[in-house]
């Protein structure tokens, strides 16, 4: 049976009023000082919304549910949704970001884990905006391997006789990455550091400088094989 995902979530905790973060999430302005190059808000329940993040990456939707300074949810095709929903705490806020749909196969869930990490990672830079204002986006999605992947998952186990890594999709074409690795491959080591997920191996990435060298361990065909790649500077910078 092909696997399936339903729902997946981030949360992180802000030093800021609750106002404060609501403000920052719901206008335009602010909301493109942590997280997009521009967007469309229309606050009721049946307004539009659109975000362009400035990586080749875009999404409309309509706000379907809005409390003020609690939740506000955005439905996007196929029936899509993500939730946002705040909370105030001692000394601040607590986030949380709720993705509903049907990721399926390898395919979906490397979809899924890309739009989980894309979430971990500008919910820091709303962190960083909101109690230091630092924009950390720079820093994001620099570099790529030029590769699709995914988590090896509990149903991968038997096929491909291991229990962590990543599993290499595809490969673009006409890299040089392309002459070492190879779809079907595991990745399970990256400059020593044991890898586990997706989101191990990505965090990594964004540790070593533009066209650095990266050395991986990935099993191929059930024999572990060391090989050493340049990572590429990312397609579409955030600036671009």
């Amino acid at each position: 049976m092909e696997a399936r995902s339903t729902s997946i979530s981030r949360e992180i905790f802000i030093e800021a009023s609750i106002g404060t973060v609501w403000s920052a999430l719901t206008k335009t302005e602010e909301r493109n000082r942590w997280e997009t190059r521009s967007c469309t808000l229309e606050l009721k329940v049946g307004g539009r919304a659109t975000f362009d993040y400035g990586w080749g990456v875009t999404s409309e939707g309509v706000i379907t549910e809005l409390v003020p300074y609690e939740k506000m949810t955005i439905q996007y095709e196929q029936d899509n949704l993500t939730i946002w929903t705040l909370s105030a705490e001692e000394n601040g806020t607590r986030v949380t970001v709720t993705y509903i749909g049907l990721w399926l196969g390898d395919e979906g869930h490397m979809m899924m884990e890309n739009m989980a990490l894309g979430t971990k990672l500008l919910l820091l830079n709303f962190k960083s905006v909101l109690e230091d204002n630092k924009d950390l986006r720079k820093a994001f999605w620099k570099n790529w391997l030029a590769i699709s992947s995914t988590s090896i998952r509990p149903d991968h186990h038997e096929k491909y006789k291991v229990k962590r890594g990543v599993l290499v999709l595809k490969v673009k074409e006409g890299t040089e990455v392309s002459k070492q690795l190879y779809a079907q491959d595991i990745i399970v080591k990256a400059n020593g550091k044991d890898i586990h997920t997706y989101e191990d191996l990505e965090l990594l990435l964004t540790e070593i400088a533009p066209q650095g060298m990266l050395s991986l361990t990935v099993v191929r065909n059930g024999i572990e094989k060391d090989i050493k790649v340049h990572v590429l500077p990312y397609p579409v910078p955030h600036s671009a």
